[in-house]
């Protein structure tokens, strides 16, 4: 009812719409590895998952930080501005609820955004116990930190290979909704204590690619009127993400003064 409503005032959300039911979902595959042709459903998911499998590296051992416990309660420096616990209310987390989109999918445990937007009242009070819990207790139920992959094909990749395919983790609304406010907590202490790179531009509001384009370009012009020359050079990290080691990342972050429960809850 709400897209219908939009649609008399603003015209393109009639043409959004549109295409939004009108857009066909194109299946996965076949593939075709090494000239065997490949229909199966299941042969075509333990190839996806072999494909995603590959990408994972090994966390380094030397690295490893032991319980999270020990390594996250203190910190070598006493002048550290630390962010060791968060403070949030029901009212935080109506908000944040409100926030997700209203069509994405759910995760595991099939619960519907349309239900938990809907009940976003009644739902903060048992949502505020759980995962007031979960941050003092530094533990996480295992349903809620699994997830449904689904694999989503990029742009201009042939389908016949898995590598075309790109995971996309659906997980559960209720985690997503913590993780919301745990991500803005974490935010506010980098911004606060000014530990945000001002070159840093993506995954950081108000900034995007065009923010970080104007920027590169109003270089390479004052390099143009000075007669230097520039040389640019675009780097990209094969599977980023995906090869993150877990163990540098705590130790990342507890150097960014985030500590105690906030850092025992994200290991």
């Amino acid at each position: 009812m709400c897209a219908i409503e939009n649609m008399k005032t603003k015209p393109k959300h009639f043409f959004a719409y549109a295409r939004k039911r009108l857009k066909t979902k194109s299946s996965i595959g076949p593939f075709r590895i090494e000239d065997k042709l490949i229909t199966a459903h299941e042969e075509i998911s333990q190839k996806l998952s072999e494909q995603y499998s590959s990408s994972f590296s090994t966390p380094d051992p030397n690295q490893n930080i032991g319980d999270p416990k020990d390594f996250f309660n203190g910190t070598e420096d006493p002048n550290k501005v630390l962010l060791n616990d968060i403070s949030f209310t029901r009212e935080i987390i109506v908000k944040e609820i409100g926030n997700i989109k209203s069509d994405s999918a759910p995760g595991p445990d099939h619960f519907p955004v349309t239900l938990l937007q809907e009940c976003a009242e009644e739902l903060s009070d048992p949502l505020y116990i759980l995962w007031r819990h979960s941050l003092d207790v530094g533990d996480i139920a295992s349903l809620l930190k699994k997830a449904v992959i689904c694999p989503i094909q990029k742009p201009n990749s042939q389908r016949c290979h898995p590598k075309s395919y790109r995971p996309v983790s659906l997980t559960s609304h209720i985690i997503k909704v913590f993780e919301r406010v745990m991500r803005s907590a974490i935010v506010k202490h980098l911004e606060d204590t000014n530990l945000l790179p001002k070159n840093q531009h993506g995954f950081i509001s108000g900034r995007s690619t065009l923010s970080q384009l104007l920027h590169q370009i109003e270089q390479l012009i004052r390099a143009w009127e000075e007669g230097k020359a520039t040389d640019t050079i675009y780097l990209d990290f094969a599977k980023a993400f995906d090869k993150v080691d877990h163990n540098i990342l705590c130790q990342k972050i507890k150097r960014l003064g985030i500590t105690g429960k906030v850092g025992i809850w994200i290991k």
